[in-house]
Parts: structure tokens; sequence; C-alpha cells
């Protein structure tokens, strides 16, 4: 007779939160696709030079923001007894270095709305820690997280491109060309942790798709990135009699470069394109960049003020560059603990995906991959208004929680290692 294994319900409280916590992120997605008005291109000597963002959709992001902390909040008090707080020690480090980093350029540069943004940041990152810290949180719960931001992303994007508006022949839909590739690169990444191969694919698909639409070049870039991490990672799983079928592939793909590299570059990146290619400066955001560096110079070590940078920028809505942002904004040391947690966090997620079968490590090593490359076209790293960084700070949180000692399990549950096996394969 079949011995019964009894499911410890810790990993229904994980996988609970972390569904709610992507259904929020998704939430936050539409709110934008619903309630913004038609996109305005912003381009060098046009009449516009910000994107207002309606007072509506402040306020309901705003809202999100905040309900962020509650799934996993209630998730910690119902398993507060079984709390893995020793987890957190490398990531409560970098935060508090980050969030002191945050503080001190505003306490000499003060600005009300900069301050609402920096409580939202140390927020989601509390959200982070805790979800973090839950039995079953870095397993069960991390993968139904990335699974169900994927599919949230993925609904958005068909919901996107059916209201078919476009903007200079970009697919803009409300929120913006730029947007959209970046909900397709989460879509992309994130889709590792579905289980269902079809479901995979179809997700990519969508979100390719979107990006050919919106002519997203970085995205284009950043995708290609978390696909080639993922493709990496599977061949470091793979058992040796396969890897050479892995090999195989990647020289017919090294081979095919070549041939597609012209129109790649010309169809797709653009880069013959006056207004776009390689004369246009990266589309007017070469001067966007000396600006910030320019910022970063007058004050290197506390930086002009935590999310304060786009009102010296002339040349664009922003400086459309992470790094020189972080930079401008909270100076050198803030910009340590900035790369310390996005691409240290990579690496430590790389190496355990590696090692493990677990399809959330493996979506959040792709994701962060990807985050760190878009950095350098687009102004994401701490902009609690846009949802990739809200994602960021809950896959960093997990990246950096250090494996827990095991532990014993009660009679009449199953053993750690038992609970493991299944839980390393689930996608949501």
């Amino acid at each position: 007779m079949r011995r019964r294994v009894a499911i410890d319900p810790r990993q229904s409280v994980a996988r609970g939160a972390g569904i709610a916590l992507g259904l929020l992120l998704g939430l936050f997605v539409l709110v934008d696709l619903l309630f913004r008005p038609s996109f305005v291109a912003v381009n060098p000597g046009s009449e516009a030079s910000t994107h207002e963002v309606p007072v509506l959709v402040s306020v309901l992001h705003f809202a999100i923001n905040l309900l962020l902390i509650v799934p996993p909040a209630l998730a910690a008090f119902m398993a507060r007894r079984q709390l893995e707080a020793r987890r957190l020690a490398p990531f409560a480090l970098l935060a508090f270095g980050l969030a002191a980093a945050v503080i001190a350029s505003l306490l000499a540069n003060p600005d009300p709305r900069a301050i609402a943004y920096a409580l939202i940041l140390m927020l989601t990152l509390l959200a982070g820690a805790l979800f973090a810290a839950l039995p079953h949180g870095r397993t069960i719960g991390f993968n139904s997280f990335m699974a169900t931001v994927a599919l949230s992303c993925a609904a958005c994007l068909v919901m996107a491109v059916a209201f078919n508006e476009y903007s200079w022949g970009r697919l803009a839909s409300r929120a913006g060309p730029t947007y959209w590739g970046m909900v397709a690169i989460i879509a992309v990444a994130c889709s590792a942790a579905v289980r269902q191969m079809w479901l995979r694919v179809a997700i990519i698909a969508v979100a390719v798709l979107t990006m050919v639409l919106a002519s997203a070049r970085g995205a284009m870039v950043a995708s290609i990135v978390a696909i080639g991490v993922m493709v990496l990672i599977a061949f470091a799983r793979a058992p040796e009699r396969r890897r050479g079928w892995y090999l195989v592939a990647m020289v017919g793909l090294v081979l095919l470069v070549p041939l597609v590299a012209d129109q790649f570059a010309d169809i797709l990146l653009k880069l013959n394109d006056p207004r776009r290619g390689i004369g246009s400066g990266a589309t007017g955001r070469a001067l966007a960049w000396s600006e910030a560096w320019a910022l970063f110079a007058n004050d290197p070590l506390l930086g002009i003020g935590y999310r304060q940078h786009e009102r010296y920028i002339t040349a664009a809505t922003s400086a459309h560059q992470a790094y020189l942002a972080v930079l401008a904004e909270i100076g050198i040391i803030g910009f340590v603990f900035y790369v310390l947690l996005v691409i240290g966090g990579a690496v430590r997620l790389t190496i355990e995906a590696a090692r493990t079968r677990d399809l959330g490590t493996s979506a959040g090593a792709s994701f962060l991959w990807s985050y760190a490359v878009i950095g350098f076209s687009e102004n994401l790293a701490l902009a609690t208004g846009l949802v990739m960084p809200l994602v960021m700070m809950f896959v960093v949180a997990r990246a950096w929680a250090s494996v827990a000692p095991a532990r014993r399990a009660p009679r009449g549950t199953a053993s750690a290692s038992t609970r493991a096996r299944p839980a390393a394969n689930h996608g949501g």
C-alpha cells in the first residue's frame, strides 16, 4: 500500500501570497492601460516635453503599492513561528545601505513627492523581505509569484495589442512603446517559471509580437539576454549525454547570426533609420546621458536627491539610463548598493539555478540579467511608479536570502527533502 504524504499547509500559504502579489502587479499594468490618456510621443523639438500621469492613475498606483505589503504580511503572521529571518541578513544589509543613501540624498535635497516615493521604495523592499522569509517562500511561493507575473503581464500585452493604438508607427496603447517593451521583458523572463511548455511558448510569442509592434529595441536586446540565460541554465542542468545536442544547437545559432544580423539591425533595431539610427545620438539619449553625468559630477557623494533628476534634464523626459540616474540621484555610495543588489543578485541566482531544477530561480536569474541590460537604455532602476522595478525588488530579496539550515520535520509531515522535490518543478 502506497504511503500518503501529508501536505505542509505552509506551502499553500506561500503559494497564495505569491499568486496574490503577481495579480497585484498585473493590476498595476492594467491601470496604465485603462486610465491613461492617448499616448503623445516626446521627440527632440516637439511641443510635448513630459508624459504627465493622470491623478487617478497615480492614486490607483499608490494604492497598489501599499497593498503589496498585505499578502506577505498576512502570510508572515500565519507562519510567524516558522519565519526564517536569519536568511535575510545579506539582503537586509544591502537594502539598509540603499535606504540610507536614499534618505541622505533627501535630507540634502528635500522634496515632498520624492519622500513619498522613498517610503514606497522601503515598503516594497520590506514586502520582498517578508516574502523571502516565509517557509517555502523561496521555492513554491517564489515560483508561483514569477509564474503569475508572467501570465498577468502576458494578458495585459494581449489587451494592449487589441487596443490597436499607435504613435509614429509604433504600438503605444495609452502607456507608450517603451512601456509595453518593458512589460514584454517581464513576460519573457518570468515565463521560465511556468511549468507547461506550451503556455510558456505562448507567453513568449505574445511578448515578441508586442516588442516588434512597439519597435522596442532595448526590450528586444534584453529579452534575447533573458532567453540566453534560460538556455545556459538548461545546459548546466542537462545530463552530460544530452549536452551535445545543446552544443549543436548553439553552434547552429552562431552560424546563423551572420546571415540574419543585417536584417535584424536594419528591420528590427532600425540602426540605419535617420530618426532612430546610429546617427541620431541614440535617439536624443546621448544628450540626456551627458546631462545626467554632469548632475552626478556636481554632487558625487549624496547626489541631487532620490527621484529628482528628471527636473534637471532638458534633452529628454529623463536620463534614459538607470545607472546614470542612480549616480545622479543618490551618489556613488547608493550606486554601489544598487549594483550589488541587482548584479550580485543575478550572479547568485544564476549559480543557484544551475545547481537545482527549480523553475523560479531560472526565471529570477533571467529577469535580473535582462533588468541589468535594459538599464543601459531606460531609466528603470528604483522608479516605483513602474512595474518592472517593483518585480525587481521581490526578485533581489529572493536572490540575497541565504539558505537556512534544514530542520527536522514534525511527525505526520513530509521531510524537508521530500517536500522540496515537488516544489522544485512547480510553475504556478
